[in-house]
C-alpha cells in the first residue's frame, strides 16, 4: 500500500477495507498511526484456525520512535484474543523488520522457494487449454492444491479477488491440461514475468509454465512456490506469526502467499 497510486489506495479501501478490521492510534485528535487487521483461516491438515493479516502498518513521521507501532501491534493482539481468533500474521516489509517483529512474540512461520526459469529452456507447449479465472475459481484451486497438508494461510473468494485486482499490468488465469488442473497469477517487470502464485494439482511446474508462456510470451519467469516445491531452488523466510492459542505442533514452512506484500 505504500508507494501506490491514489487509485490503487482508493481501490483499497473500496473493495478490501472495513472500518472493523481497521486499528488507528490518535492524539489529540490527530491520526499518528494505523494497520489493518485482514481476516483469514489457518488450515493445518483437517483443523481450521480463524486468524487476522496484519497489513499496513504505518506511524506518522513526527511520532516515529515513540513505540506507536508497537502500541498498535499489542492491541491488535488484544482485539485478536477477545475475539477467539488463534493467531496474527504479517509479511515483513524488509529483511530487517524481522527482527523487529521477533521482538513483539512473532516468529518465522512461512517461507517460499524462489526459482527463476528461461522461455527458451522450457518444454513445448502442452496442449492444454489456458482460460480466465473467476476469483471463486481461483480460491477453489488454490485450496485444492494447498490444503490438507502443512500450514497454510487460506484466503476467502472476497479477498483473493482484491490481490488479483491488485496485479495491475498482470492477470491472473486456469490451466487446464492432461485431466490436471492449476490456477495462476503474475505481474509483470520489464520482460521478466513473476509469478506470484502457482497453484497445480495433477499438473508439473515446467507443463505448467510452458502452458502459461504459450500466452504471455514472455523471456523469463521468476516463480513463487511453497518452500521445497523445486529441488535446489532458493527457500527465503516470507511471513511470521504470532499466536493467542496453544501453539499447534507444524513440522514444515508454512505457505502464505497473495498476501499484499
Amino acid at each position: 500500500m505504500f508507494g501506490d497510486t491514489p487509485e490503487a489506495v482508493d481501490a483499497y479501501f473500496s473493495l478490501r477495507h472495513r472500518d472493523e478490521d481497521m486499528l488507528v492510534w490518535a492524539e489529540d485528535g490527530r491520526i499518528g498511526g494505523m494497520l489493518s487487521m485482514l481476516p483469514l483461516k489457518l488450515a493445518l491438515g483437517e483443523r481450521e484456525y480463524p486468524a487476522r493479516y496484519i497489513y499496513a502498518v504505518a506511524t506518522a513521521l513526527d511520532r516515529r520512535g515513540r513505540g506507536v507501532a508497537g502500541q498498535l501491534l499489542e492491541r491488535a493482539g488484544e482485539r485478536i484474543a477477545e475475539r477467539g481468533e488463534a493467531a496474527a500474521a504479517l509479511v515483513p516489509a524488509s529483511e530487517s523488520l524481522f527482527g523487529y517483529y521477533a521482538k513483539r512474540g512473532f516468529r518465522t512461520a512461512f517461507s517460499l522457494s524462489v526459482a527463476d526459469f528461461d522461455a527458451r529452456a522450457l518444454p513445448p507447449p502442452p496442449g492444454g487449454e489456458v482460460a480466465g479465472c473467476s476469483a471463486g475459481e481461483y480460491a477453489r484451486i488454490r485450496d485444492r492444491a494447498f490444503a490438507g497438508g502443512g500450514l497454510y494461510a487460506r484466503w476467502d473468494e472476497r479477498a483473493v479477488g482484491y490481490a488479483l485486482h491488485a496485479l495491475g499490468d498482470g492477470g491472473a488465469a486456469r490451466l487446464m491440461f492432461g485431466g490436471g488442473e492449476g490456477a495462476a497469477c503474475w505481474s509483470r517487470a520489464g520482460g521478466t514475468v513473476l509469478v506470484r502464485e502457482l497453484a497445480l494439482v495433477g499438473i508439473d511446474v515446467p507443463s505448467a509454465l510452458a502452458l502459461l508462456n504459450r500466452e504471455l510470451g514472455a523471456s523469463s519467469y521468476r516463480v513463487r512456490l511453497p518452500a521445497g516445491a523445486i529441488p535446489g531452488a532458493e527457500v527465503a523466510p516470507f511471513g511470521m506469526i504470532r499466536w493467542y492459542i496453544p501453539e499447534p505442533e507444524v513440522e514444515a514452512p508454512g505457505y502464505l502467499s497473495l498476501a499484499l506484500d
